[in-house]
């Protein structure tokens, strides 16, 4: 992120044809601490997805960690991690 508004946040999207609900969203550090989490939320507010900061400070470029859970039926939630390199 760098503020010219193309790919300043972190956004997860499902290409599935289903409607999965993502439930929440959780970016963590190299170092396991804990830099994003959103929960339940209106995801079509930005301000629901990782903009690259943690506590108000811009965060370094690195390797991050995401974590997705996401309801695919009324029975099944799956947990996805995936790595993401931040980059100014």
């Amino acid at each position: 992120p760098n503020g010219d508004g193309v790919n300043d946040l972190l956004e997860v999207s499902s290409n599935s044809d289903n409607q999965n609900v993502i439930l929440r969203h959780q970016v963590y550090s190299r170092w396991g601490e804990k830099v994003f989490d959103s929960q339940h939320s209106n995801f079509e507010n930005e301000e629901n997805w990782w903009d690259g900061t943690y506590r108000g400070r811009v965060c370094s470029q690195d390797t991050y960690i995401l974590i997705v859970e996401f309801q695919i039926s009324q029975t099944k939630i799956k947990t996805i991690a995936k790595e993401v390199l931040l980059l100014r």
